[in-house]
């Protein structure tokens, strides 16, 4: 039997890619002994600095279906080994590492001659095999972290074993920082005539000619020789631009005298303890076989045994648990000897894979930790540990063969600490990642934070809804969100900051840990002023506001709109009216539901087509409810001045003046309305025909709690209904008699049922703003007047609302003034004056409807752009000493109808707010009244 000492080591035959790469055409055709590459094989060498490949860590994404948590962990420890190596720049050469250099070249001998190396790539770190270590090789192994030996996808996620204990694990990453930018552009054929004498290089081979082995997964390279030089040796170089790499083993290119070679070899994959079986089929005239093996990726070929005859297979007991071993085989006769087999892959039974993502459940249950894991590769069974300290003693607690168990834990105010292993016929595995659980109770548990957002300026109490035991400290962040930033207690009170969305957190302690709860601050402002309309003039009827603070305008840009804003001013929805029934006056009202109410009318003495009021009905979400057309049947009757009003119950009053063309008489009309659109009962409510304008015109209009109708009428008439429409009682304020008369042009009631009045009273002169307050029984609490500015003629408070304490909100805009601002003014309950104010703005600018809600006041009106101003007036308030007297006024019958409006349709709108569109847009305010106060 022939000596070791006719033996080499070290050949593997890989598989080999299809086609020759290069040729070297003569067996004494040898380049000259140089290391360097020539210049056709330079390129420009990567740079990079210290801090870019940091960014660069730092920036590298989460790997799809990888625990983010887990690659961040990954991420910091690249970080940590680039600055280990002292280096503040990295350059690009070839892999200098014993770790990247070839150990399986292997040489095969063909029958006519020629010969073939083929080895396997390799360049420790590089994880995606794209010829260079890099950032993005952290991928990888985020995405095989924990597989091993067992796992059924070892072969692709062997290629980031970086350190080569078949286990992909956080010390792999370590070889990425110690051989970052290492590339391998190719290799280089180097000859020798011995091992011992120089190496001349042949040839090159590119990357780029490489392929992934579809069995193996990994990178292999194959070079054609047609003439091998007899006798001498060959070995592979990685090459990057003019830098050579550690070369491989070498191979010897012989004459055979014995043809052919082992196939077919096998060995067993983890199916027998402490034992691998090899086998291969037998070759011709062969007296016995020679068996060499590696142990793992990193290590290389060494003699394992000889066979004793001529026999195929062989079982190799000196195997390790948890290793897997490369075997080639080759036949001998005498001194002639066959080519190595290809390499073939064999491990004894291995240990099964450390099982992932363990976890144990937190205060989910009062009287047991749930802990669970995932199924580990090879695994027959698991152990689980527990303990109550992180770094304490650990007690089993069970086998088992399921992935989650309910441990019944005794104590409810500590942590709980759990590890598993997996357990098979070889062994059992190290512990997984450790994690702590506690009872219900056992840590403060933060469920919500409350509120999350108001507006700038706003003063708010915060509010944590806990569960578990109560927090020994809290502490606030509120960031820019809100004054004070923080805050150490329970519910503290803060002052809200400029708008904008702020992270915010909640940290309370407990026991043994503290909790962090993340939530976001949404700061908005609810002071704003928006105009819309069309390039006509534009008009402005009447706003209101929800008791969620949505702010809806009723207005006219083209055709009759209804616009809906929510409390920071952002646009909701639009509808706009289109209607065969030439509407020339509109006025609506909002129910706290947000439902919109709108009567429509035409006031056109030389139309006598469509007479009647037109009724709708729009929910919150701006869809109609209906739409009923009310009509006293006679074409020479105009309807004038609808007014709105709504009650508690959602019930719908209107109010207007009926004019006859035939009579030249007038009469208040009034209808109620269910809240579907039902007719519930309606009049004619005639005034004494000594009335200066004998018209009766219905003015004002307010609901109180019990579903009283109160209209204001000329000569500063109030007529009170009851919830039948049946009259209660009729009183005047104004003088029915000679040409001065007064017009009760807005009501309003209060929380208490007191009943407010306002208008323009023509007693000095000219018109001069009035306030009265009324009881339920229609007498006098107080009379209040504004004096006139020099030459005015239309001073009158058109528009009035009562908030529930009584406070007085009044708007006064000199319509006819062109050069006179709109008045504003608030008055407290006793009729004391808390202020006014002016509205200045570019062209005739004016404020038509007033409405308050909330801590703001809202206005509607129309300008010609939005970027006016209120400024303190310098008005004087005065007491009026008018008496109050008893008035008849009656109900008659009525022959009005009450009919679907099919010729009506309520349409999208599309407001271009702020655009400026015409001379004059509709206008509309939300403001602060702590702003317009001194």
């Amino acid at each position: 039997m022939a000596g070791w000492n006719e033996k080499y080591s070290g050949i593997i035959a890989g598989t080999i890619a299809a086609g020759m790469l290069l040729s070297l055409t003569g067996c004494g055709g040898t380049t000259p002994s140089a290391q360097a590459p020539g210049p056709d094989s330079r390129q420009t060498a990567q740079v990079m600095s210290l801090d870019e490949a940091l960014a660069e860590v730092d920036a590298l994404s989460t790997p799809q279906g990888v625990d983010p948590q887990r690659f961040q962990l990954l991420q910091d420890e690249l970080a940590r080994v680039l600055r280990e190596q002292g280096s503040q720049r990295f350059v690009s050469e070839a892999p200098q590492s014993q770790g990247s250099a070839v150990n399986d070249l292997m040489i095969t001998h063909n029958a006519d001659g020629s010969a073939d190396l083929a080895w396997t790539y390799r360049n420790q770190g590089d994880g995606d095999l794209n010829s260079e270590v890099n950032i993005a090789d952290l991928t990888p192994i985020g995405i095989h972290l924990g597989k091993g030996g067992a796992s059924p996808d070892w072969n692709r996620a062997r290629n980031t074993d970086n350190d080569g204990n078949n286990e992909v694990n956080i010390s792999d990453i370590t070889p990425i920082g110690s051989n970052f930018l290492r590339k391998v552009q190719g290799y280089w054929i180097q000859r020798a005539v011995n091992v011992d004498s120089a190496w001349n290089l042949v040839s090159q081979v590119e990357f780029s000619t490489s392929v992934i082995n579809s069995s193996t997964s990994a990178r292999d390279f194959a070079f054609h020789i047609n003439v091998p030089a007899d006798g001498q040796f060959y070995r592979v170089a990685p090459y990057d631009g003019g830098s050579i790499g550690i070369p491989s083993n070498a191979v010897q290119a012989q004459s055979l005298s014995l043809p052919g070679r082992p196939n077919n070899p096998v060995a067993t994959q983890g199916s027998l303890l402490a034992q691998v079986d090899l086998s291969w089929d037998p070759v011709a005239d062969v007296e016995y076989y020679e068996i060499q093996r590696r142990t793992g990726t990193l290590g290389s070929f060494e003699p394992l045994a000889e066979t004793t005859d001529n026999g195929t297979s062989y079982s190799d007991t000196g195997v390790v648990t948890g290793q897997h071993y490369f075997y080639i085989v080759r036949g001998w006769q005498g001194d002639k000897k066959t080519d190595y087999s290809i390499q073939f892959e064999g491990w004894p039974l291995d240990l099964p894979t450390v099982p992932q993502n363990l976890a144990a459940s937190d205060g989910t249950s009062p009287d047991h930790v749930s802990v669970s894991w995932e199924a580990s590769s090879g695994a027959d069974e698991y152990v689980l540990y527990h303990s109550l300290e992180q770094e304490g003693t650990y007690t089993e607690l069970l086998h088992t063969t399921e992935l989650s168990y309910d441990h019944n834990a005794s104590q409810p105010d500590v942590l709980n600490w759990y590890y598993v292993t997996a357990v098979n016929a070889a062994g059992e595995t190290s512990p997984s990642v450790k994690d702590s659980g506690y009872l219900d109770g056992a840590l403060p548990h933060i469920l919500s934070v409350a509120p999350l957002g108001s507006f700038t300026g706003d003063t708010i109490e915060m509010n944590a809804v806990v569960q578990g035991a109560t927090p020994l400290s809290w502490s606030w962040d509120f960031g820019d969100a809100a004054t004070p930033s923080t805050s150490t207690d329970e519910n503290p009170t803060i002052t809200l900051g400029d708008p904008g969305d702020y992270n915010c957190s909640l940290t309370v302690e407990g026991n043994f840990a503290n909790q962090e709860f993340m939530f976001q601050m949404t700061v908005t402002d609810d002071e704003w002023v928006h105009s819309f309309g069309t390039a006509a003039a534009d008009e402005a009827f009447d706003i209101g506001v929800d008791d969620a603070q949505n702010v809806y305008v009723i207005g006219r840009a083209g055709n009759i709109v209804v616009a809906k804003f929510n409390p920071s001013g952002v646009l909701q929805w639009a509808r706009q009216v289109e209607t065969t029934r030439d509407t020339q006056w509109a006025s609506g009202s909002v129910s706290a539901g947000g439902d919109v109410f709108l009567a429509m009318a035409r006031d056109d003495t030389d139309d006598t087509s469509g007479k009647g009021v037109l009724n709708v009905k729009l929910d919150t979400d701006g869809n109609v409810v209906f739409k009923k057309v009310y009509s006293l049947g006679e074409t020479l009757i105009l309807s004038r001045f609808p007014r709105t009003a709504i009650d508690d119950n959602g019930k719908l009053f209107v109010s207007y003046t009926s004019y006859s063309l035939v009579s030249l008489e007038g009469s208040l009309v009034a209808y109620r309305l269910s809240p579907t659109g039902t007719l519930e009962w309606n009049g004619l409510y005639d005034t004494p025909s000594d009335y200066a304008h004998d018209k009766s015109l219905a003015d004002g209009i307010a609901v109180d709690s019990a579903g009283n109708l109160y209209i204001g009428a000329d000569e500063a008439n109030v007529t009170k209904l009851d919830s039948s429409g049946n009259v209660l009682w009729c009183k005047g304020w104004g003088d029915v008699a000679g040409t001065p008369h007064e017009h009760a042009y807005t009501m309003g009631v209060d929380s208490n049922d007191f009943v407010y009045m306002a208008g323009g009273a023509n007693n000095l002169g000219s018109y001069q703003p009035f306030l009265v307050k009324l009881d339920q029984s229609g007498n006098i609490s107080w009379q209040k007047a504004f004096a006139n500015g020099a030459g005015l003629t239309s001073s009158q408070i058109v528009r009035m609302t009562v908030d529930p304490a009584g406070n007085v909100y009044a708007l006064n805009p000199q319509r006819e003034d062109a050069g006179e601002p709109s008045r504003f003014y608030m008055l407290d309950a006793g009729g004391s004056l808390l202020g006014s104010w002016e509205y200045t703005s570019t062209g005739n600018s004016k404020i038509f409807s007033v409405h308050y809600a909330g801590g703001k006041v809202q206005f509607c009106g129309v300008a010609p752009d939005p970027n006016g101003a209120w400024s303190t007036a310098a008005d004087s308030l005065a007491d009026f000493s008018l008496a109050i007297e008893d008035r008849t006024s009656t109900r008659g019958p009525s022959t009005a109808t009450f009919d679907d409006d099919i010729n009506t349709t309520v349409s999208e709108y599309t407001a271009s707010l702020d655009a400026g569109e015409g001379s004059v847009d509709v206008l509309l305010m939300n403001l602060r009244t702590d702003n317009l106060l001194p």
